[in-house]
């Protein structure tokens, strides 16, 4: 029964070690590493180093919100390729008939006049574009602090755990030494 206990806790502390060696590795949570391997044993090595880190997760989120702006120059109304640009993005047309322009159903009676209302669409989008990236920085920014708290802890709750098994292995390997010199 005692060498039971012994294999037991050094399994655990082996698969704890080579748990938390992958987790660090993935960019995993070490405590998940330790306390995955160390219930499941390989199986939980292999679930460990499935796993996917956060931080590929935001970067990928990041990634969705980009602004799109013109990049032919100067945004402004006197710039030539912008106004074409304007006319191609927000489908501005001439209608021939009632001569006028059309935005969207909306009649306009000079270019001037419909490029001033897309580009007024366009300046908006803009600014709410870069206050939806701006607050996902600071999302992310949150999240990465966060997830630095986190290790921290999950650091020193890692530590405490290595340590009482290594005490629970070190007690099992005396008593062992206990029972095979009471034995002689």
């Amino acid at each position: 029964m005692g060498i039971l206990f012994v294999y037991l806790i050094v399994y655990v502390f082996v698969f704890g070690l080579i748990g938390a060696f992958i987790a660090t590795n993935k960019g995993v949570s070490i405590t998940t590493g330790v306390l995955l391997s160390a219930l499941l044993g390989p199986i939980g090595l292999v679930v460990v180093a499935l796993l996917n880190p956060v931080p590929a997760q935001d970067a990928a989120l990041g990634s969705q919100i980009r602004p799109q702006r013109f990049d032919g120059g100067e945004a402004c109304l006197e710039n030539d390729r912008y106004r074409l640009w304007l006319v191609e993005t927000y489908g501005v047309t001439r209608n021939d008939v009632l001569n006028v322009y059309a935005v969207n159903g909306e009649p306009f009676t000079t270019l001037d006049l419909a490029l001033a209302h897309v580009d007024g669409f366009e300046r908006l989008k803009l600014r709410e574009q870069e206050a939806a990236a701006e607050a996902h920085e600071v999302l992310r920014q949150a999240r990465a602090a966060a997830l630095a708290q986190d290790e921290r802890n999950s650091n020193t709750t890692t530590r405490i755990i290595l340590i009482v098994l290594g005490v629970l292995v070190a007690a099992g390997v005396l008593a062992l030494l206990f029972q095979s010199f009471a034995a002689l």
